[in-house]
């Protein structure tokens, strides 16, 4: 607000003062542009390292496609229904056996060591990923790198 105009589209009101377009009743804000970014297509138009179909990366000896990231969840799935399956044998096995040190086992111990090798290999299954991501991150830079030159 101001006793005068500060530049085009300032407008005065009923009460003389002027105000600036953008508090204006009928204005409209402009949509900020959007970005014209996308980031590159691998060769064939998707990202490289995972463009081909599972059977075709398995059996590519090339390793120019990677299954690892397709396959990660569902082997963590099997590793988490594996430890499960070992845990409830095991607290099973020790509590048939009625006697006091294995029934403390089967209640105290075996549980801790189920959630230590869960995390375990949860950390790797993520530490996996991770390094994965970094490499098709780098690849990504490398290759949009090389279309600037």
């Amino acid at each position: 607000m101001s006793d005068t105009s500060q530049g085009p589209g300032w407008w005065q009101a009923a009460d003389g003062k002027w105000y600036p377009p953008e508090l204006h009743p009928s204005y409209r804000a402009q949509p900020a542009p959007e970005s014209s970014y996308q980031p590159p297509p691998g060769p064939g138009g998707t990202d490289s390292l995972e463009a081909k179909t599972f059977f075709r990366s398995l059996y590519d000896f090339s390793f120019s496609s990677f299954i690892t990231l397709r396959v990660i969840r569902v082997l963590y799935v099997l590793i988490t229904i594996l430890y499960t399956l070992g845990a409830l044998i095991t607290i099973v096995a020790a509590l048939i056996q009625h006697r006091p040190i294995e029934i403390v086992i089967a209640i105290i111990v075996v549980p801790i060591v189920y959630f230590i090798y869960l995390t375990f290999a949860r950390i790797a299954m993520e530490i996996l990923m991770v390094l994965f991501n970094i490499g098709k991150d780098v690849r990504s830079i490398r290759e949009r790198g090389d279309r600037r030159l």
